[in-house]
């Protein structure tokens, strides 16, 4: 990676790659984007989310990376956005219905929909 960051969060992409999006330098919330292919170990920019995060969470579907909630460095998000890796663009999504952090993103099976879940408030779930 190009920095050295914790509150990362990472997806596979294909077979061979990984994708890692924000998280926290030490100093700042990071916005920025990381493709690493293996096959070649080299790692790629990707364009940076609209807003800098960490703590959040993260999944992939239909060939789109989805971000939800997380910490911005002066709040917890309710912000949604969704990478297209075709398109090679961030938009902004509706947001969830009430801010969350160290969340997890699940795809629900043969379902075009993903349920943010937070781990200390099972009744805290959207759906992105």
């Amino acid at each position: 990676m190009r920095s050295v960051r914790t509150g990362v969060s990472a997806v596979t992409y294909d077979t061979n790659a990984v994708i890692v999006v924000g998280g926290f330098n030490g100093v700042r919330r990071l916005k920025s984007t990381e493709f690493y292919d293996h096959r070649v170990g080299l790692w790629y920019p990707l364009p940076d989310m609209e807003i800098t995060r960490s703590n959040f969470g993260i999944e992939i579907m239909n060939g789109c990376i989805y971000i939800a909630g997380g910490f911005d460095g002066s709040r917890t998000t309710n912000t949604v956005e969704r990478f297209d890796m075709r398109a090679y663009k961030w938009e902004t999504l509706p947001s969830m219905s009430i801010p969350k952090s160290a969340l997890r993103l699940i795809r629900i099976a043969d379902h075009d929909a993903i349920k943010g879940l937070i781990n200390f408030k099972p009744q805290a779930v959207d759906f992105i």
